[in-house]
């Protein structure tokens, strides 16, 4: 499986290795490849493009090939990649075919990277691609995108992690992704076609967007923004069912992220986290956290893991704002539980009487028991904050405390409702 991957990865960054016919325009820097044509490990998957133009590399066309014959290992094809030099490499269109049923595909289009140095690229752009897939006795799956852009990239240390077989270990740069554009149809296995309403789950993207800055190989400022997502399921199924029984025949959600690193103070800002819901409401997660060493984004997976657990929340916010998911969730309930939304209200208030005995008869306690139930008579908004009662507390701390009365001890907890 590892050695597929590998060679779906040097397809796409010099396929011209599998050639049947080449011409080759200058031994030294270019190549022209057409015709190429190549399949996976286990012969049921074939790669092809009419034409692969490869300029200003640092290989020749006997290395090309050599790395493409069936004798070259894993190690060689890593290495390959981690050492291949390209002014552009261009493939204007490769299809993948599934050589099994002869139907499922997929078709890339105008696949572009620039400046390749050893894992690392200024620019790689895929103008879109369009697939189906075939799922026996349920019809055709389709997929079909716009263009994918990514620049300032440097994979080079995921790619010598991956060699090493921890993949895990491995870190990548990207200053810029761009997506825009993606549907898919996919057809839900236990319908057939011809069920009322179809048996396609269907999903659409707007757009994705990210952009980090670096100090270094240090991200110090990230955003990103998840726009335009909607999700369909056939009415047949068994999440679509699920949907209309919240009221929903669909979900349309956007994200947004927006985080700041101070390498020298060692603290990260996140100013904003939030998943957004159409007719459902927004949850936004906003704080400061300190005592983040470089390792937290830099480290291989242990150190990563350790730097993140010895760091420390300073202040963390939760705020949710409601446009109808409170109201559809508890009109859920009532009606699976054979009572009124009146009785379920009162209930859940009842409820939260119980948080001063949960908190250890903490004097905030009824403040918070107070804002809950406000929120459940009257959902618009709520509004939750922590931060240590004797200052910040790391991560590893809240994980050891073993029971609510020890976290609240610890812990101050503020809650805010219909604010």
């Amino acid at each position: 499986m590892l050695r597929f991957r590998v060679l779906l990865l040097a397809a796409a960054a010099a396929a011209p290795l599998f050639s049947q016919a080449v011409t080759v325009v200058n031994a030294q820097e270019s190549f022209v490849f057409e015709n190429v044509r190549t399949k996976s490990d286990d012969g049921t998957v074939e790669f092809s493009a009419p034409r692969i133009e490869v300029q200003g590399a640092n290989v020749t066309r006997a290395q090309l090939e050599r790395i493409a014959g069936a004798s070259a290992t894993e190690a060689e094809r890593f290495d390959f990649l981690m050492t291949l030099r390209a002014r552009r490499i261009s493939i204007p269109e490769m299809t993948v075919q599934n050589l099994e049923d002869q139907k499922s595909r997929i078709v890339v289009r105008a696949s572009v990277a620039e400046n390749v140095d050893a894992g690392r690229f200024d620019r790689l752009a895929l103008g879109g691609f369009d697939g189906v897939f075939v799922g026996e006795g349920v019809g055709e799956g389709t997929l079909k995108s716009g263009p994918i852009i990514m620049e300032g990239g440097d994979f080079s240390k995921l790619l010598a992690a991956a060699k090493a077989g921890a993949v895990e270990n491995g870190t990548a740069k990207l200053r810029l992704f761009s997506w825009t554009g993606f549907e898919a149809a996919v057809p839900d296995t236990d319908l057939p076609p011809t069920a009322v309403g179809g048996n396609m789950y269907r999903i659409a993207i707007g757009s994705v967007r990210a952009v980090t800055d670096y100090a270094g190989d240090l991200p110090t400022k990230a955003t990103a923004s998840f726009d335009g997502l909607v999700f369909t399921a056939p009415p047949g199924s068994e999440v679509g069912r699920s949907l209309a029984g919240f009221g929903y025949q669909r979900l349309e959600l956007g994200m947004a992220f927006d985080g700041v690193y101070n390498p020298a103070a060692r603290t990260f800002q996140l100013n904003d986290y939030s998943l957004r819901g159409a007719n459902a409401g927004a949850l936004a997660i906003s704080g400061l956290f300190g005592g983040v060493a470089p390792d937290a984004f830099i480290g291989d997976g242990d150190k990563r893991l350790s730097a993140l657990m010895g760091s420390n929340v300073t202040t963390l916010t939760l705020r949710y704002v409601d446009s109808g998911l409170a109201q559809k969730a508890m009109a859920f309930y009532a009606a699976t539980q054979g009572k009124n939304l009146a009785a379920v209200r009162r209930e859940l208030t009842i409820m939260t009487g119980a948080l001063p005995i949960l908190m250890g008869g903490d004097p905030a306690s009824l403040r918070l028991a107070q804002a809950f139930g406000s929120f459940i008579l009257e959902p618009k908004s709520l509004t939750v904050s922590l931060k240590g009662k004797k200052g910040p507390i790391t991560w590893a701390d809240i994980a050891n405390m073993g029971d609510p009365s020890t976290f609240f001890s610890r812990v101050e907890l503020t809650a805010t409702a219909n604010q």
